[in-house]
């Protein structure tokens, strides 16, 4: 990638050299000389360098050095020197161009077009690896949290629990009732406490059916071996039922039932029967309750047990995995060892975590699982910041594709430029050759502006809001050139027209150059921060054109004023061709204006 910027470095600092045949700076040309030949000292090195590490970027780059020392392009820049030198300007210009052939091959060479293809795959072979990474992360965070036993048998132990918590209820509902029969058993309330036992018997029914019926027959009570246990508890909830039955008939009151029957003689009231059975009832309860209690605890252990080897187990599965991941990265195609070394210490802190859910260490586990996700997290940063990289390099390659797009149309625009200056100094009428010449150069500046319509398209997806909205002036100012040429207007306002769009395609290459070539990844400025998508051409260098194009409406104004005011009539005694221009003049002025208080706008929301 340095190579690559060193050439296109070159480039652009030729670039003015080639635009006018004018006398350049000398010390220009010296300062490219020696960077040139510094560049030729350090391309076989660095292909030597890349030899074993990058085999294909090494060949690419001896092959660009081989055809440098083919073209003799060190020669032609000291030809060049040497007709600046000598103050032959066009000589100079020849030497130029065969500098820059030589150089544009270089980068060719070096900028391949299959680049961004092999990019891509880059780039989606590092999403892989990230995502591979992701997944073992996102697996051990599971794990760290990780404390659902087997479904059916957690079911089994939630229902006992909450068996165990109606026992216990029960247990302390019968003790207050046996507390106030033994208290006061012809008391005023007598008819209500009645009730209310032969409530609590119907409770323990049903509770006694559900262990012996329902818990006791279950798949997993069978499987756990409790089943008779669970419906011993039954049984026992089943006579402590029976006894609160027999305590409701001993107590005072209204029958059960609520009838007017007089009790049998067996059912007569008797308090101090209704106390033993109520006592009786409580035994049963506490017994039944204290049985589930230890079925319980000895399945909670059971659970714990076989949870914490299900957790070591996809501990130990986890650890190969991550140590599988960490082989692969170390040894791929592109082979990333930071990586790899930070998967490589997550393997070891999970297998240090498994050992420790062996010797059932629940802290420590947790602590060396935190370790492992850390450790994957540093591999996924290593790799997201390839991803950042390779995203960046893309596009500083599309902001260099757009450059070299336009300078195709800007050498069309100057044919054009040239053809209507050329029509404007022959003789009216046109002759048939010059008619053919008017043909072509309309023909030629309406595929012209049809062809910005690509670029036009990118940048207007890349959120290039500035940049767009120029070639669509540019595009504007191409069909009005169009217009003109169709009805033989090669005059000075045409001519103007058409050195504006050059002057703005010019900027517009130079800022797009510009932004490729800065060091690092393109700056994103106010937008595509926090992870965002960072802007193909961000905020400020598109500020910055708009202030070149700003400079340049300015000293357009600046000569026009002088024109105008050096007649005392002013405006209105300009020729139409004058007022065509001015008016044009106010109009960039008007068009730049809009877009900045635009942009001004967005910016100031936060939308870029």
């Amino acid at each position: 990638m340095m190579r690559r910027m060193t050439v296109a470095l070159l480039l652009t600092a030729l670039l003015p050299l080639s635009a006018a045949p004018v006398k350049p700076g000398i010390s220009e040309v010296q300062d490219l000389k020696k960077d040139y030949a510094e560049l030729l000292q350090l391309m076989p090195k660095v292909a030597e360098a890349l030899k074993t590490s990058d085999p294909e970027n090494s060949q690419l780059i001896l092959a660009a050095y081989k055809k440098a020392l083919e073209a003799r392009t060190e020669a032609e820049i000291d030809a060049v020197l040497q007709s600046l030198l000598s103050s032959r300007t066009f000589d100079a210009k020849d030497h130029q161009e065969r500098v820059i052939a030589s150089l544009e091959t270089m980068r060719n060479l070096l900028t391949k077009p299959a680049r961004k293809e092999d990019l891509d795959k880059q780039i989606q072979k590092l999403e892989e690896q990230k995502k591979a990474l992701e997944d073992l992360k996102n697996r051990e965070k599971e794990l760290q949290h990780q404390t659902t036993p087997e479904a059916e048998a957690q079911a089994l132990s939630k229902e006992m629990e909450q068996a165990i918590a109606q026992l216990g209820a029960m247990i302390a509902e019968q003790k207050a009732l046996a507390e106030k029969t033994a208290k006061d058993p012809d008391g005023k309330d007598k008819d209500q406490d009645r009730k209310a036992q032969e409530a609590l018997a119907q409770k323990a029914k049903e509770l006694a059916e559900q262990l012996k019926n329902k818990l006791g027959n279950s798949d997993e009570a069978k499987k756990m071996e409790m089943a008779q246990d669970v419906k011993e508890a039954g049984r026992k909830t089943d006579q402590a039922s029976g006894e609160m039955k027999q305590a409701s008939k001993s107590m005072p009151g209204k029958p059960p039932e609520g009838g007017e029957k007089p009790p049998e003689s067996g059912d007569k009231p008797d308090p101090a029967q209704a106390q033993a059975s109520q006592q009786e009832a409580v035994q049963k309860l506490e017994e039944a309750k204290e049985a589930l209690e230890r079925k319980k605890r000895r399945l909670d252990e059971q659970l714990a047990k076989a949870e914490i080897q299900k957790l070591k187990d996809k501990q130990d599965k986890l650890e190969q995995d991550t140590e599988k991941t960490a082989e692969s990265l170390e040894k791929g195609d592109k082979p990333q060892p930071k990586a790899s070394q930070s998967a490589k210490s997550a393997s070891k802190s999970m297998g240090k975590a498994s050992s420790s859910m062996s010797q059932n260490q629940p802290e420590p586990a947790e602590q060396q699982e935190q370790e492992a996700i850390d450790e994957l997290q540093a591999a996924v940063d290593d790799i997201q910041e390839q991803i950042d990289q390779a995203n960046d390099e893309k596009k500083k390659q599309d902001l260099f594709q757009l450059a070299e797009e336009l300078k195709k149309v800007l050498e069309g625009q100057r044919q054009v430029h040239t053809a209507t200056a050329e029509l404007e100094k022959a003789a009216r009428p046109l002759g048939r050759p010059e008619q053919l010449k008017l043909a072509k150069a309309r023909t030629d500046q309406k595929s012209l502006a049809g062809s910005l319509s690509g670029a036009i398209q990118k940048l207007d997806q890349e959120d290039a809001d500035v940049f767009s909205w120029a070639l669509k002036q540019c595009q504007k100012d191409m069909g009005d050139i169009s217009a003109r040429l169709e009805q033989s207007k090669t005059d000075a306002f045409t001519q103007q027209l058409e050195a504006s769009v050059e002057d703005s395609l010019i900027k517009l290459i130079d800022a797009l150059k510009e932004e490729a070539q800065k060091p690092g990844p393109p700056q994103g400025g106010g937008g595509g921060g926090g992870g965002g998508k960072k802007p193909l051409v961000p905020p400020a260098a598109q500020l910055k054109f708009l202030k070149a194009l700003q400079a340049a409406v300015w000293e357009k104004t600046k000569d026009t004023d002088k024109a105008r005011f050096a007649k005392p009539e002013g405006y209105e005694n300009l020729s139409p061709e004058e007022r065509e221009k001015v008016d044009r003049i106010a109009q960039e002025q008007g068009r730049i204006a809009g877009i900045t208080e635009e942009w001004s706008v967005k910016l100031s929301q936060g939308r870029k």
